[in-house]
């Protein structure tokens, strides 16, 4: 029998953060920010070797 486990933990534009740049952050992608226009993720710390844009 599996056990599952689910933790939530929500963000918050009131404390200065972003969904759109935690969603990016966890799935290594980069991702339009529709509210600013911003496209986030894909910055060095947040890479992937994975990712097709990795070390550029």
């Amino acid at each position: 029998m599996a056990i599952y486990h689910c933790s939530v933990k929500p963000v918050g534009r009131s404390a200065g953060k972003s969904a759109v740049a935690a969603i990016a952050y966890r799935t290594a992608s980069k991702i339009l920010n529709q509210r600013d226009g911003i496209i986030r993720g894909g910055d060095a710390d947040c890479e992937h070797p994975s990712t097709p844009w990795a070390g550029q």
